[in-house]
């Protein structure tokens, strides 16, 4: 993130970074997470299976709110 990557890169299956660390972290607290959100990670992008990663773990938007104060 520092050197400039894209927050928001998708792979095959159109996962982003903040995706899959929700999917291996969900319901854990995770200074990650939250450092993905502050750099622009987003909400909102879809998978191929049409999930976000607030579909993947919908207590993000807490993460994000606390981001955002």
């Amino acid at each position: 993130m520092t050197n400039g990557a894209d927050v928001n890169h998708q792979n095959k299956q159109k996962n982003t970074a903040l995706m899959i660390l929700a999917e291996m972290t969900k319901g854990k607290n995770s200074a990650l997470k939250a450092k993905l959100i502050a750099a622009g990670a987003s909400l909102t992008i879809k998978n191929i299976w049409g999930l976000t990663a607030l579909d993947i773990e919908p207590g993000l938007s807490n993460v994000a709110v606390k981001e955002l104060s």
